[in-house]
């Protein structure tokens, strides 16, 4: 079923392996507009550094290697060690949160944590704009290069460079929260890999969450190229 979802939406998925263990699902309720979501790793446990080891040509001829927790910590630092040696751009969706290794913050480009992620990694809720450039310079004092906090209702902060800006969030009846953030970070490496800045590559990803968030359900909430635009 998900291969050919996939295949609808026209997404390369070479270099997919199978396992005997059960796909990996996501239990998701929701409250006032707010997903709580209960995880079974299922398969993605079994996606081993040794997995990722066999397919390290695919991730070398790529621009972009996104990566999130929902697989085990050693194969994300197995798939950033070969990025980096391929000039692969990394990013880290810190979700569902684990503890990291310092050492996997040298290696990212961008990390785009949620407002909670944000506080498990440095300490400091980005309940305002004070705390979250705090936030956002903690992390970039812990070596990663591009940070990206999500806030929800209140948009994003995020760096480039020194300079700590923030996009606000658009206004629009909030029915399900339910992928946002997995939608946020999509937009945005689409626009990233077409040389976009990433001034735009946020305005864009914002407008494209906004519309997510006003759609109940996961995937099928996420809009096409053509709504956002």
């Amino acid at each position: 079923m998900l291969l050919n979802e996939l295949k609808n939406n026209n997404v390369d998925f070479k270099g997919f392996v199978t396992s005997e263990a059960p796909t990996g699902i996501a239990m998701i309720t929701v409250v006032d507009g707010n997903n709580f979501i209960i995880l079974d790793s299922g398969a993605n446990a079994k996606l081993t550094p040794e997995v990722i080891e066999n397919y390290r040509d695919l991730i070398a001829e790529c621009e972009y290697c996104v990566l999130q927790l929902e697989i085990p910590v050693e194969t994300v630092l197995k798939a950033c060690e070969i990025a980096k040696k391929s000039d692969t751009k990394i990013i880290l969706n810190p979700a569902p949160f684990k503890e990291l290794p310092n050492e996997i913050f040298l290696q990212i480009d961008y990390i785009i944590p949620n407002e909670h992620e944000a506080h498990n990694l440095t300490g400091i809720y980005p309940d305002n704009e004070e705390n979250a450039r705090k936030a956002v310079l903690k992390l970039k004092q812990m070596g990663v290069k591009n940070v990206i906090i999500t806030l929800g209702e209140r948009g994003c902060a995020y760096n480039v460079g020194d300079s700590i800006l923030f996009e606000p969030a658009l206004k629009t009846n909030v029915v399900d929260t339910t992928s946002a953030g997995d939608t946020f970070i999509g937009a945005l490496v689409s626009k990233l890999s077409k040389n976009e800045t990433l001034n735009n590559a946020i305005v864009y990803a914002t407008k494209a969450s906004a519309i997510t968030v006003s759609r109940p359900g996961a995937s099928k909430s996420i809009p096409y190229m053509c709504e956002i635009e």
